[in-house]
C-alpha cells in the first residue's frame, strides 16, 4: 500500500510537467489553425513575369533550409481593375491568380480558367454585371492603355472563408462594398499571365508569396534559431525588391503567454494532488508507526545511534519511494497518453527533464514527511511528559500554520481576484486547497468538541453503538478525526475540479456557439424569385429550429438581419449579451406596422383631390419589384385642382409582386405662383391586371400608417382618405415625398457598443446610419444594446428581417443564411433542398469548439479535472488500507467487549457508527469547502487565451456535477461504513463468543 501511495505522489508530480508540455504543443496547432494568417511569412512585390519566377526561385528554399519550420509556399498574383455593367456603372474588382486555385473553386457553370484572358466569376457579381458564360467583361483602362479582352469561362459558387481555410480573406468576397460612387464586386479568377495583363489597365500587379509555419516543426525549433533564419532570408528577397512580413513571432509570443497561465494551472493542480498524497503517505507511516514503535524501542534500548534509528524508522519507507520513482514517472506518461484526445491531432507524449525533476521532488517530500511521521521514533529519548508536551505543540503549530494558509487564500482573492472585482489570476485555483487544509483542521476541532459534548449527552445511554462509538473516537489516540484532514482535502479538490472543469467547459461551448452564431450555419442560396422567410417557414413551421438570415459586411459595420420571432429559439444568444432578454426582442424588432401596399399589374390608378386654387401637379410614383430587385419611377397623368382619377402605366414592370415605395408630387410646367399650402389626398388606389381594376388597402383609417417628408408637411387619417397638407416651397423644391409606413422609421435595431458609439449621429444618441441589404445606407435605433453580436462580432446591428427588407430600393448584396439548431436541423436542410434552396456550405458550432478546446488554457482543466478525482481516489483507498492496518489493535479491545458482555451486535454497530462519522465529518466539510471554494476562485480563473469577446462568461457554481461527485463519494463512504465492522472484527468474534459460551 505504502508502493502504491508513493508511486500516485510521484506520478501527481510528474503529470504536471508532462501533461503541460503536450498541452502547449496542442495549442500551438490550434493557435496556427485559429490564425493562419499571422502564422504565416509573406513575401511581397509589384511587377510581371520576371519577379514571378524570382518568387518560385525563393520558394525553392525555405527559410531555415530543410527543417521542416514552413509548408510548400503559396504564391499569389493580385491585381485591381474596373468593371462596367450594361449602363456604364463602375465596379471595382480584383484579378486574383494563386496556386491551387482550382482546386479550391466549385462551378455553377463553366471551367476553371486556366489561358490567357480567361476569367471567372461569382454568380451574384455575373447578375448584376449582366453578364454570363462566353460574355466579355467590360473593363475600364487608364488613358492610354489598351484594354485586353477577359472573357467568361466559369461562374463560381461563393466559397466558404474561413480563418483556418484556403479562403481566409474577407475582402476577396467584399460583394457589395467600397463607396457610394464605385461598387464592388467579388474577386475575378484567372491565370497567372492574365494577372500580368493588369499592366495593360494601368495597375502593376501585387504578387505574393506565403509560407503556412507547420506546428510539427515550430514545436521542438528554439525561437532564436527561426528568428536568424528570416532574417537571412529577408536579405535574400530584398535583392529583388521583395518585402518579409510575418506575424509569427506575435502569434508564439501570444501562445507563450497562454501557456504561462496554463503553467500556473498545471502546477497549482499537480502541487495540490501531490500535497494531497504526501498527506495520505505521511498518514500511512505514522500508522505504520505506531505498530513498529516496540521495534524503535528495542533498538534504543540495544544502544542504536539516532541514525541508526532513523534508518529503522524509515529505511523501508526510503525503498518504497526510491522504487516509486519509475513507477510514478510511468504511470504520469500512462495517464497524459490516454487523456491525448483532448489535444489537438499529432501532439507527442513525453517525458522531459521537468518531470523528471519534479518526480524526484516529490520523492525527496516523501522521505521528509517520512522523517516527521516517525519522529517519535528516532528522536532522542526523554520523558513522556517533555514529548507529550512537544507534540503538543508542534501540532498546534501545524494547525495554526493550516488557518494561517487557508487565511492567505481567501485574502489573496479579496486582493485579486473574484471578491475584488480584479481580472484572471490563475493563482487562484490554489485557493481550494488552502481552504481545504484550513477547513479540515478547523472542522477537525469543531467535530472533536461536538463529540465530547455528545460523550456526556450518550452517559446514561442503553444504546451502545452510539455509546462506544463517541468514546472510541474521543479517547482513541492517534484520533481517527485525523483522517479528515485528507478525506476533507480530497473530496474539496474533486469537488471544485469537476466545477472548474464544468464551469470553463460550458464558457468555451457559449463562445464557440456565439461565435458561429448558432449551433450550425448555412450559407445558402434561395430560388430566384423566392423569399427565403417563407422557404424556412415552409421547412419549420413550428420555428423552433432553423432561421432565416441575410448578413451584409461593410467598412462602415456590419448588419445581421434575421426573422425575429425566431431568434430566441435559434440563435445563439446566453443571458446578459443584450440590454434586453432575447425572449423580448421579436417584438421590439418587428413591432405592429400596416402591411405594404403590394401589387402586381399593368398599371396603377389614384382617386385624387387637389384643392381648389392649386398648380397644375406631376405625382409620380416609385415602386419596388421584389422578384427582380430594381425600383421604377413612373409618372401618373397632371393634376389639376378637383377630385379625378389619374392612371400610371407599370409597362410590365409589375408581372411579379411590386411594392409601393412612395408617392411624389411637383408643380408641373417649373415654378409658377404657388399658394402657401397645397392640400392633396389620396381617396382610392388600384390595379388593372388587365383591364380589371383592384382595390389595394391604403390603410386610410390607421393612424400613423403614412408619412411624409420633409417634416412640414401634415398628414391627417380619415376613413375616406388620407389628406396631406404640404407647404407651397416644397412643392417647387421637389423634395416632397408621401411614404406608406410599412415598416418603423427608423428601423428597431439591437446595437453593440462599438457600433453605438462610431454610428451615433449626436454624442448619447441611439440613431444611426447602418448598411441595407442592397448596400445603401438605412436608418436604424439602437435602443437595445448588446456587447456583441452572433457571428458579427462587435461593430454590428441586428434588424428584423421583415423591416430590412422594406427598406431595401436595389438588388440585394448580402449572405443568405440559414440558422438552425435541434436534433432537426438535417431534417429541415434537406427539407429546403426539396424546396430549392441550394445550401453552398454549412459551418458546425463544433469547429469552433475544437479550436478552442485545444487550447492550452483549455485543455489543462482536464488535470485540474484528473489531480482531483485521484485525490479523491488515493483517500478513499488509504482510508481501507487505515481500516486493515488497524484492524489488530481494535480486534483485540472489541473482542474484549465481546467476552464482557456486549452483544456483537452492538460492537458491529458501534464500529459502523464510528466510521460513519469519521467520513461525514470529512464529507460534509469537504462538500462546503468545494462550494465555498468554487464560488469564490471560478470568476478568478483563466478560461480562453484571447478572452470572451464579449461573450459574458457564467461562474456561478453548477450543482449537478458538483452533487454528483458528492453522490458517488457518500456511495463509496456508505459502502465502507458497511465493510468496516467485518474488516476491523473479523471471524474472530464468532470464535470468541463460541468459546465463551
Amino acid at each position: 500500500m505504502m508502493l502504491a501511495v508513493a508511486a500516485v505522489a510521484v506520478a501527481g508530480g510528474a503529470v504536471g510537467p508532462v501533461f503541460l508540455r503536450s498541452a502547449g504543443d496542442s495549442s500551438l496547432v490550434a493557435a496556427v489553425g485559429a490564425a493562419p494568417v499571422a502564422s504565416t511569412v509573406t513575401t511581397s512585390g509589384q511587377g510581371g513575369r520576371a519577379l514571378w519566377k524570382e518568387l518560385e526561385r525563393l520558394g525553392a528554399a525555405p527559410p531555415g533550409g530543410r527543417k521542416g519550420w514552413f509548408g510548400p509556399p503559396s504564391i499569389e498574383g493580385a491585381a485591381g481593375v474596373r468593371l462596367t455593367d450594361a449602363q456604364g456603372n463602375p465596379f471595382a474588382t480584383q484579378l486574383i491568380a494563386r496556386s491551387g486555385l482550382c482546386a479550391h473553386l466549385s462551378f455553377a457553370t463553366g471551367h476553371c480558367p486556366r489561358g490567357v484572358g480567361e476569367a471567372a466569376i461569382s454568380a451574384r457579381s455575373a447578375r448584376i454585371l449582366d453578364v454570363g458564360l462566353g460574355s466579355r467583361l467590360r473593363t475600364t483602362t487608364t488613358p492610354g492603355f489598351n484594354a485586353p479582352r477577359l472573357s467568361v469561362v466559369g461562374i463560381y459558387r461563393l466559397p466558404t472563408v474561413t480563418s483556418a481555410g484556403y479562403w481566409n480573406d474577407p475582402a476577396d468576397f467584399s460583394f457589395g462594398a467600397g463607396t457610394p460612387n464605385l461598387g464592388a464586386v467579388d474577386a475575378t479568377m484567372v491565370s497567372p499571365p492574365t494577372v500580368w495583363l493588369a499592366a495593360f489597365l494601368g495597375d502593376v500587379p501585387s504578387l505574393s508569396m506565403t509560407w503556412q509555419a507547420r506546428p510539427s516543426g515550430l514545436r521542438n525549433g528554439p525561437l532564436g534559431a527561426l528568428r536568424q533564419a528570416l532574417v537571412a532570408y529577408r536579405t535574400r528577397a530584398s535583392r529583388y525588391g521583395l518585402t518579409v512580413s510575418t506575424g509569427l513571432f506575435g502569434l508564439l509570443g501570444g501562445v507563450r503567454s497562454a501557456g504561462t497561465s496554463a503553467a500556473t494551472v498545471a502546477d497549482v493542480a499537480s502541487f495540490e494532488l501531490v500535497g494531497v498524497g504526501l498527506l495520505v503517505l505521511y498518514l500511512v507511516v505514522t500508522t505504520a508507526a505506531a505498530d513498529r514503535r516496540d521495534e524503535t524501542e528495542l533498538a534504543a534500548r540495544r544502544g542504536f545511534a539516532r541514525r541508526q534509528a532513523l534508518i529503522v524508522a524509515v529505511g523501508d519507507v526510503g525503498v518504497m519511494l526510491a522504487l516509486s520513482l519509475p513507477l510514478g514517472l510511468a504511470a504520469a506518461w500512462a495517464v497524459v497518453q490516454a487523456a491525448s484526445g483532448l489535444f489537438s491531432n499529432g501532439t507527442p507524449v513525453t517525458l522531459d527533464w521537468g518531470a523528471v525533476a519534479a518526480a524526484v521532488a516529490v520523492v525527496a517530500a516523501g522521505l521528509l514527511a517520512a522523517a516527521v511521521a516517525t519522529w517519535d521514533l528516532w528522536r532522542t529519548p526523554g520523558r513522556a511528559a517533555d514529548r507529550k508536551s512537544r507534540s503538543r505543540a508542534a501540532r498546534a503549530a501545524a494547525e495554526s500554520l493550516a488557518v494561517a494558509l487557508a487565511a492567505t487564500g481567501l485574502v489573496a482573492l479579496a486582493a485579486t481576484g473574484s471578491l475584488s472585482g480584479g481580472g484572471r489570476d490563475p493563482l487562484a485555483l490554489a485557493a481550494p486547497g488552502l481552504l481545504a487544509v484550513g477547513a479540515g483542521v478547523l472542522g477537525l476541532r469543531l467535530a472533536d468538541a461536538m463529540l465530547r459534548l455528545a460523550l456526556r449527552a450518550t452517559a446514561g445511554s442503553s444504546n451502545l453503538g452510539p455509546f462506544l462509538a463517541v468514546r472510541a473516537i474521543v479517547r482513541t489516540q492517534p484520533s481517527p478525526l485525523r483522517r479528515t484532514l485528507a478525506l476533507t482535502a480530497a473530496v474539496t479538490l474533486a469537488g471544485f475540479g469537476v466545477e472548474a472543469w464544468a464551469v470553463t467547459a460550458a464558457n468555451r461551448s457559449r463562445v464557440a456557439l456565439v461565435d458561429n452564431g448558432a449551433a450550425l450555419v448555412a450559407d445558402v442560396s434561395a430560388p430566384a424569385g423566392s423569399s427565403l422567410a417563407t422557404l424556412v417557414d415552409r421547412a419549420d413551421p413550428q420555428g423552433r429550429t432553423a432561421m432565416a438570415v441575410e448578413e451584409i459586411r461593410s467598412l462602415s459595420g456590419d448588419t445581421l438581419a434575421v426573422q425575429a420571432d425566431r431568434l430566441a429559439a435559434v440563435a445563439a444568444w446566453p443571458a446578459r449579451l443584450s440590454s434586453r432578454p432575447v425572449s423580448t426582442l421579436a417584438r421590439y424588432l418587428d413591432p405592429p406596422s400596416p402591411s405594404p401596399i403590394s401589387f402586381t399589374g399593368s398599371a396603377l390608378s389614384a382617386d385624387v383631390s387637389l384643392s381648389r386654387g392649386s398648380p397644375p401637379l406631376l405625382l409620380t410614383a416609385t415602386v419596388y419589384n421584389n422578384t427582380a430587385q430594381e425600383e421604377e419611377v413612373t409618372p401618373f397623368a397632371t393634376l389639376r385642382a378637383g377630385t379625378r382619377r389619374v392612371t400610371a402605366s407599370l409597362s410590365g414592370f409589375c408581372t411579379t409582386t411590386c411594392r409601393l415605395v412612395n408617392l411624389s408630387p411637383t408643380v408641373a410646367g417649373g415654378n409658377g405662383a404657388v399658394p402657401p399650402h397645397v392640400t392633396l389626398a389620396l381617396l382610392h388606389l388600384s390595379t388593372l391586371d388587365p383591364g380589371r381594376p383592384t382595390t389595394l388597402a391604403i390603410h386610410a383609417g390607421v393612424r400613423n400608417a403614412w408619412a411624409a417628408e420633409p417634416p412640414g408637411v401634415i398628414v391627417a387619417h380619415g376613413a375616406g382618405g388620407i389628406r396631406f397638407v404640404i407647404p407651397g416651397g416644397d412643392l417647387t423644391a421637389q423634395g416632397t415625398q408621401l411614404t406608406p409606413v410599412d415598416a418603423p422609421s427608423p428601423i428597431p435595431a439591437v446595437a453593440t457598443t462599438t457600433a453605438l458609439t462610431l454610428g451615433a449621429v449626436t454624442p448619447g444618441s441611439t440613431e444611426f446610419t447602418a448598411t441595407g441589404l442592397d448596400g445603401n445606407p438605412i436608418d436604424v435605433a439602437g435602443n437595445v444594446s448588446a456587447t456583441r453580436l452572433p457571428e458579427l462580432g462587435s461593430n454590428a446591428v441586428l434588424v428584423g428581417l421583415g423591416n430590412a427588407e422594406l427598406a431595401q430600393t436595389g438588388p440585394s448584396v448580402a449572405v443568405s443564411q440559414v440558422w438552425l439548431r435541434g436534433r432537426s436541423a438535417a431534417a429541415v436542410l434537406q427539407r429546403l433542398e426539396r424546396l430549392g434552396v441550394k445550401v453552398n456550405s454549412e459551418l458546425p458550432a463544433s469547429t469552433a469548439l475544437s479550436q478552442l478546446d485545444h487550447e492550452a488554457v483549455s485543455v489543462v482543466y482536464a488535470l485540474v479535472l484528473g489531480a482531483g478525482t485521484g485525490a479523491a481516489l488515493l483517500a478513499i483507498t488509504v482510508t481501507v488500507f487505515m481500516f486493515f492496518a488497524g484492524r489488530r489493535r481494535r480486534r483485540a479491545g472489541l473482542h474484549a467487549l465481546l467476552v464482557g458482555g456486549v452483544p456483537s451486535a452492538s460492537l458491529r454497530r458501534a464500529v459502523m457508527v464510528e466510521t460513519g462519522i469519521v467520513l461525514l465529518v470529512a464529507l460534509a466539510l469537504g462538500a462546503v469547502t468545494a462550494w465555498a471554494a468554487s464560488g469564490l476562485a471560478l470568476a478568478s480563473l483563466p478560461e480562453l487565451t484571447g478572452g470572451s469577446g464579449g461573450v459574458p462568461l457564467h461562474h456561478h457554481v453548477v450543482a449537478a456535477p458538483l452533487l454528483a461527485v458528492l453522490a458517488a463519494l457518500a456511495g463509496a463512504f456508505a459502502v465502507l461504513t458497511a465493510l468496516a465492522a467485518p474488516l476491523i472484527l473479523g471471524r474472530g468474534s464468532r470464535k470468541v463468543r463460541r468459546g465463551e459460551s
